[in-house]
Order: C-alpha cells, then structure tokens, then sequence
C-alpha cells in the first residue's frame, strides 16, 4: 500500500466508503504525513464514517482554520504596515489561496507568509513587520488587487509557482503539492484564454517541460482537466516521479529508500553543477545533442505576385523568416541553412549578420529534393537536424524542444514528425499513427485514400531528424507519386520500412500555419493581432475596441495603461504603467513615460520619448525629440530634433524649423519655458528656462532663461480706415455692373 491510497480518496470521496478500520488507519496516517489531513475532511464532509475517524477529521479541521485566521491576521497586519508606505507586495503561495478564498486553501494548515516586493525595498519591508515573513525581492509584483492594497498573482503565476515548489527542486515534495496544482487547475481551466496565459507563463519561467510533468502526474493521480498540448504525451520518467511522490506506507512512513536516495541524489547534483531545475526535471528528454536548423526557402511564391520574396513579407511589421529565425536562435543552433531558389539576392541580404549558410535548389524538385541541398552546408556535422519553412513562422522555440526531447526518448525514433488537427484538413498530407505518437504512414493528400483523408492528423512538413539518418533516408527517396517529386515524408516511409519507430507530437495548428498568398498573410496577421491584443488585456492594459489596435511584433506595454480605438504601434515602442493612448494616434519607435498622455490624432516618431506625465494632444507629430516631465504640447505642433524641458508648455501651432533642405538641427526648450500659439522656432536655437516666446512669433537667435521674447512685426491701428475700405470698395463694385 502507498499513498496511492489517499490521492484515490481526494479524488473521488466515495472511496472511503468500502474502508474497513484498517483502511481508515492507513488513510489517516498517510493524509496526517502528508498534511493533508483537513483537506480530506473537508472532502469527505457529509460521507458516513466511523466515530474515531470523524474525531480524527474535525480536529484536523479546527487546527486548519484556525491556521487560516492566524494567516488572515498577519495578511491584515502586512497591508496594515505597507500599504500606507506605498510598497507594492504580492500574497504568494498559501497566503494568496487563503486571501483570495480558493480551493486550494480549504484545508490548508498553513506556514510563514510569503510575499513578493520590489528588491529596492525589501530592507524596509523586513524593519515594518513584526513577525516572520518571506520575501521575495525583485518579483513581478502585483496582479489582482485586493481591498487591503495588496495584490494576487495572476492564476497562470499561481499555477507556475506550485509546479516548480513540487518538481523544481529536481526532488519531487510531497502528494500535497500535486493536490493543490489539481485544486488550481479546476479553479481556473474554465477561465477563457487560460491555457494559453499558462503556456506563456511557463515558456517564460523556461519551465514548461516542469508543467507538462505535472499536469501529466496530476491528471493520472486526480484526473485534473488539462490541455492536450500542455501535458504532451506521457514519459518513460513520470513512474519514477509518481513512486517517489506516492511512497508513503500504512504507516505513513517514507517508503521506498533506494527511489528516495537516487531523487535526492540527483537533487544535490543538480544544484551542484548549476544545472536548470527545468532541465533537471526532465532529465533525459531533453537532447544534449548539437542542433542544426534548415529553412526551406526555396519556393517561388507565385501565389504572392510580389517582386518581394515570399518569406520576407512582414508579419507585426516583421519579416516571416525573422520570426521564424528569433525562434531557432532560442535554441543554440550550431548551424542554420537557408535553402533558396528565386529572390536568392534578397534573401542573402535580408539573412547577413545572422551566421546563416545558404544552399541553392534549382531546379525545385520537391521538398526532399531542398533538404538534400543542406548536405554540404552540414558536412560533417554529428547532431540533431530540425527542417523548418520560411513561410510557418510562428513555430515556438518550446515545440521545438519538444521535437529535439523526443527525438532523444529510449525508443530512438528515426524520425520525429511535428502534426497538427485543423478543423478542416484542407490539401495537407496525413499521418496515419497510433494512440502512443508512433507513425505508421505518412500520405500527402494527393496520393491519399478517402479513408486516409478522412484522418484528422495532419503532417505540418516540419521534422527533427539524427543528421546520420538525415542524407542517408533521403538518398533513398523516389519520384514516384502524382507530382513526380521527391518528398520529404517519404524518409518516414523509408525508415518505417527499415523497421525503425517514427514519432509524431501535436501542436496547436497556428504554430505551424503556412503562409502562401496574401489572404493568408492577411489572415496570420489577423490571428497574431488577436493574440497579442489578448496579450495585452491579460497582462493589465485596457483596449477600449481591441479589434481596432495593431500591434508591432516587439511592442512593450505595461499595467494599467489605456488604449482608446483605431491605435497603430510601429516598431521600437516601449509603454510604461498608466499611460493613456487617445484614439486614432500613430506610433513607433517611441518611449513612454509613466503617466503621460498621447492623443488623440496623434503622432510618434522615432526616438521620439515621453517623460512622466507629459502630454502631447490632437494633430501634434514628434520626432526625435524628449519631452520633459509634464511638459505639454496640446495641439497642432510639430516637435522635431528638439529638447523640451520639464514643464515647459508648448502652444498650439508650434513648429520647430529643424532642416533646411540639406541638414537637420536641434532646438533647446528649457524646462518652464512657456511658448506661446502659432511660434516658429528657427533651428539651431535655445529658449532658456522659464522663458515666454510671445504667440505669433518666429525665433531666430537665443532666448535667456525667465526672458520675453517678441519677434513679429509692430501692431499699427488706423481709425475708421476698415468703414472707408468698405465704402470705396463698394462704390467700385457697383460701378462694373
């Protein structure tokens, strides 16, 4: 008996019912080992069981809620001391479970508070508080705010921190670690874009081989929902993480010691050798393998009618090839190749700097027939070889793990297939394979059955190959099928045939969508936008219409920022907390300051920068230039090459005269320098601090500092002049008709 015994009980209540007094014994030393004791009577709650058994419970349960207030005091005393000092902390692990009522929490019998601060002040925080705490210096503090001022993590946050508590160690803890990452899951999995907020959050933390592991343990212990692309396929290792963390006997004791010594083991030596608990923790699937990466290129893009080649049309103001090659980057690769047919000039100038090697195919005859162009380019390289497109370009560098990890599994596929289910199947070829991931046959479309058409998994082209079988499969692959092609998914074929295994993993049809035509170029910009809109709403800013607001591929936006209708992000900007974008503003290459403001109608330049709460209003355009704090420009200004300082106003109408046909100059705005509607200010010039320009005036030479300056011709009035005007120009008016 393990604690196998007790997970059953968690998960289904019904169990303890067939328990004799024996069973009960066991179950309860197990659960007291575990503390898990309250939050099995708080499942059990309402079942009929013994009268020793139910002492054994309610008491249990008291110690945990009486645990819980004594937590829910120090949470009120931590807001009590920090939040009138304005220090930012975030309630993690229990202590948010317990704050933010979740079911993670019942049954909880708690321990020292954690919270996460800012690392600048976390000195302040330990000489506040008169109890215990842990700290976290230098956290992503905040995330949902609480009455008290203190703050949540994000639910894909408080999912990542129990998986790397349970597994990060390269130990797995105990049963109660996997529970409440079941508790978690079923809290949130309901929540609309969570899974994917999950998946960023782990590929960020670089952990997401940690969270596949434990979505895979918690769905066998506790049948946990869980998303098939999280939890991948199961792995040879999760026996041994299930038997270390299920050893428990009747007694409750720690079973199993050779398991438990290798563990702990294994644990010292990976922190010895500063090894990555993600890698750790995966000990094995990952590849240590060199890699190399080969881009297909090759193809003419008809499709396109461009004179631009197809791979380098931009996505998010971003070529598809870039895309695809920050991707790669991601993994270390020891080569990249780039196989190219037509646009090779194009190509060899949009890919120099970036340490690719290009391989000529012509003629085009096939997918295998472009890979085969790469031998040269990876003579003598002894590797793993990934086989990518140009035109898929959003494949995750994480996938790509994933390939390469299989690829090293003990069963040694020849060849790992990376495939997809679309809702519609279109013209793309079959993977015929088993429930396990192992292939059977690889079929393009035309060359498919009916009943091979009918399956759902499709072969997005991509692969991950040994680069020993890599030359040696396709020297072998033939022409004939109804392209007379050479095929790249005929090496599979082969290699089935030699009766070597071949694997296939799933991934989410966009990471592998294809791009051929400007509708689908369209189409792929309208799903990154979508995602990337969600991005941003999930991390705190607000989109007022967010199907209205594009993105660039490298926008950076933070919390609580507001972002009105029909916004445009170019490349290069950077958005810091509590910026308000008004609608119909234009802006790239930009720097925005905490609590400025842009727009509406607005414009951005690049290098242009914000400081703290600067304003720049309707039909104002900026261009390499700084707006000090709480400068304004309200509207109808151009601001170029110039430097405005701190609290200077800028009137409406105001130009900065920066070239003149032949170069660009600067001019010098000092900070509380007030100037005044319709000026022109003649680069170079400076206007000195707290100096007035009068409105209507063109500046020419320097202004000092608390100075008035008037340049604009002298007012003369004359009498009646305007009365005489009318009558003279009347009498001549009627004198022509």
């Amino acid at each position: 008996m393990d604690a196998r015994h007790l997970a059953k009980a968690l998960g289904n209540p019904a169990y303890v019912q067939g328990l004799d007094q024996r069973g009960w014994a066991a179950l309860l030393a197990m659960a007291d080992a575990e503390e898990l004791t309250a939050s099995l009577a708080w499942r059990v709650s309402g079942l009929a069981i013994s009268q020793d058994s139910q002492a054994h419970l309610t008491i249990a349960r008291e110690r945990a809620e009486e645990s819980r207030s004594a937590t829910l005091d120090r949470i009120r005393a931590i807001a009590k001391e920090l939040a009138p000092a304005g220090i930012p902390a975030t309630l993690l692990d229990e202590a948010g479970w317990i704050a933010a009522g979740l079911d993670a929490a019942r049954g909880s019998v708690g321990s020292e508070v954690a919270i996460a601060v800012p690392r600048e002040r976390e000195a302040e925080v330990r000489g506040r508080l008169p109890f215990r705490i842990r700290t976290v210096a230098n956290a992503d503090v905040g995330g949902a705010s609480l009455e008290n001022g203190l703050f949540l993590p994000a639910p894909e946050s408080m999912v990542m921190d129990a998986v790397e508590a349970l597994l990060g160690s390269g130990d797995p803890k105990g049963l109660a670690g996997l529970w409440a990452i079941d508790r978690l899951i079923r809290e949130f999995s309901e929540v609309e874009g969570f899974w994917q907020r999950l998946h960023n959050c782990s590929a960020a933390r670089k952990c997401t081989p940690l969270l596949s592991r434990a979505l895979r343990l918690s769905h066998h212990l506790f049948e946990t929902p869980v998303d098939p692309w999280l939890a991948w396929e199961p792995r040879r290792g999760d026996i041994f993480y299930l038997g270390r963390i299920l050893a428990r006997n009747a007694r409750g004791e720690e079973s199993r010691r050779i398991l438990r010594l290798a563990f702990r083991l294994r644990a010292r030596c990976a922190a010895s050798s500063g090894i990555c608990n993600h890698l750790v923790a995966k000990a094995g699937v990952m590849s240590k393998r060199p890699v190399a990466a080969v881009i297909l290129a090759a193809g003419k893009g008809t499709r396109m009618k461009s004179d631009l080649h197809k791979v380098l049309h931009p996505i998010a103001g971003k070529p598809m090839l870039m895309h695809l090659l920050e991707s790669v980057e991601a993994l270390g690769p020891m080569h990249k190749v780039v196989i190219v047919g037509s646009g090779k000039e194009q190509l060899e100038t949009a890919v120099a700097g970036t340490g690719c090697a290009i391989a000529v195919q012509e003629p085009q005859l096939g997918t295998g027939h472009a890979v085969q162009q790469a031998e040269v380019a990876l003579s003598g390289f002894d590797g793993d070889v990934l086989i990518l497109y140009g035109d898929v370009p959003f494949v995750p560098a994480d996938t790509m793990r994933v390939m390469l990890a299989r690829l090293g599994e003990a069963d040694q596929p020849a060849v790992v297939v990376l495939g997809f289910e679309p809702s519609d199947g279109l013209q793309y070829g079959r993977v015929i394979a088993s429930d396990s991931g192992r292939i059977e046959k690889m079929v393009e479309y035309k060359d498919a059955t009916p009943a091979e058409r009918d399956c759902r998994l499709c072969n997005s082209g991509l692969m991950a190959v040994r680069s020993q079988d890599l030359f040696a499969l396709l020297s072998r692959v033939g022409k004939d099928n109804a392209a007379g092609e050479y095929y790249l998914v005929d090496i599979v074929n082969i290699a089935i045939a030699d009766g070597r295994a071949c694997a296939v993993i799933t991934t989410d049809p966009f990471d592998v969508a294809g791009i051929n035509s400007r509708a689908e170029l369209a189409e792929m910009e309208a799903q990154w936008q979508a995602r990337r809109r969600q991005q941003a709403m999930d991390e705190g800013a607000t989109l007022v219409a967010p199907d209205t607001v594009w993105f660039s591929h490298d926008t950076d936006i933070g919390r609580d920022v507001l972002i009105e209708p029909n916004v445009f992000f170019g490349p290069g900007v950077t958005i810091a907390d509590k910026v308000s974008i008004r609608g119909f503003s234009h802006i790239e290459g930009a720097t925005i300051a905490s609590g400025a403001e842009v727009g509406p109608f607005a414009r951005l330049r690049p290098v242009a920068v914000l400081e703290e709460k600067a304003k720049v209003g309707n039909f104002v355009e900026v261009k390499k230039a700084r707006l000090g704090k709480g400068a304004k420009a309200s509207h109808l200004t151009y601001l170029g090459d110039a430097d405005v300082g701190e609290g200077a106003n800028i009137g409406a109408g105001t130009i900065t005269c920066n070239y003149d046909g032949f170069l660009k100059y600067r001019t010098e705005i000092g900070a509380g320098a007030f100037i005044g509607s319709n000026s022109a200010l003649v680069a170079p010039v400076s206007i000195g601090e707290g100096a007035i320009v009068a409105a209507g005036s063109v500046v020419t030479a320097d202004v000092h500092a608390d100075a008035l300056a008037i340049a604009r011709g002298s007012q003369e009035m004359k009498p009646n002049w305007a009365r005489r005007f009318r009558e003279v120009m009347a009498a001549k008016k009627a004198e022509r008709k």
